[in-house]
């Protein structure tokens, strides 16, 4: 063993083994230095164990409790600062890329207006298609479905509607630990 292993030895809480502790009395016995930091570290937890336990000041729980509250309410502000920051940098950035890209539509609008029509009539066709499709669906479907049966299934979604409600706000809300 090494000399820092005995000063270890020395300043560890758990109980050494016999061999161990035999070990370290013949060292202490040859060394000084060692011996002098273990006698020096025994008066002192002497000393610690000795020494009455100091009620608090009157008071120091709850002047501790409202310093807790304090620093959990400066955290939260602090949270909610920077989300809020961050937040209108991301707009701020965003509206920036779009003044960026849609420079060139400012300085020849015509040729991106015909475009913009095109697309917006080809989305208009797509969501009829859509709507038409999804009637069709819901009309293959709920013919066979009982009204019992609907009026289950429309309470089933609407408790799982406030169940995600009520998940959303816990998780939303500031906790104590």
């Amino acid at each position: 063993m090494n000399h820092y292993d005995y000063e270890a030895m020395i300043f560890t809480e758990e109980p050494l083994q016999l061999e161990a502790q035999a070990d370290l009395l013949a060292h202490l016995e040859n060394c000084g230095e060692c011996r002098s930091l273990a006698t020096a570290w025994f008066g002192v937890q002497r000393d610690l164990t000795a020494a009455p336990v100091q009620a608090p000041a009157a008071g120091f729980a709850g002047r501790w409790e409202q310093r807790l509250e304090r620093d959990r309410q400066q955290v939260h502000h602090h949270q909610v600062l920077w989300t809020v920051c961050l937040s209108l940098a991301g707009a701020l950035v965003l509206i920036l890329a779009l003044v960026f890209f849609l420079t060139p539509v400012f300085e020849t609008p015509k040729v991106y207006l015909y475009a913009f029509l095109y697309q917006a009539l080809n989305m208009v066709v797509a969501a009829d298609m859509m709507q038409n499709l999804l009637v069709g669906l819901v009309r293959s479907v709920t013919s066979p479905v009982t009204l019992v049966i609907g009026l289950i299934l429309v309470g089933i979604v609407s408790q799982l509607g406030v169940l995600w409600l009520a998940s959303i706000r816990l998780a939303t809300k500031t906790r104590r630990v």
